[in-house]
């Protein structure tokens, strides 16, 4: 009885004969989504996980903060990390496989010099 109530179910939201099984299991996205700024941003609002950057370009003495709120307001999620030389020659890979969560937002501050960073977060 249950099995016939959850595929009537599965039809009415996926459509046509959409049975769970090993052959046709449900879609996960696992993947990271991103954003790619230029300027201190609000990269995402509520809980969520931080998966790293990549610095496209940026001029010597740029500066990135990461920080796990809305604003530019504690808890530092990752805290200022400077780039004592530009970047031009290509980009610069500073990323974590499993992520580091965080619970009110994902604000980050570029500072000091330009940068054009994209940042990687679910």
């Amino acid at each position: 009885m249950f099995e016939d109530v959850a595929r009537r179910l599965l039809r009415a939201v996926f459509g046509g004969g959409a049975d769970i099984s090993a052959a046709n299991p449900l879609p996960v996205d696992t993947s990271p989504g991103y954003a790619n700024i230029s300027a201190s941003e609000l990269i995402k609002t509520g809980a969520g996980r931080f998966y790293g950057f990549i610095v496209n370009s940026c001029a010597a003495t740029a500066t990135i903060k990461f920080w796990d709120q809305t604003s530019a307001a504690v808890p530092v999620l990752l805290n200022t990390i400077t780039f004592t030389l530009a970047v031009s020659q290509g980009p610069c890979f500073c990323v974590s496989p499993v992520g580091i969560a965080f619970t009110n937002g994902l604000y980050c501050t570029i500072e000091v010099a330009a940068m054009d960073v994209t940042i990687l977060f679910k």
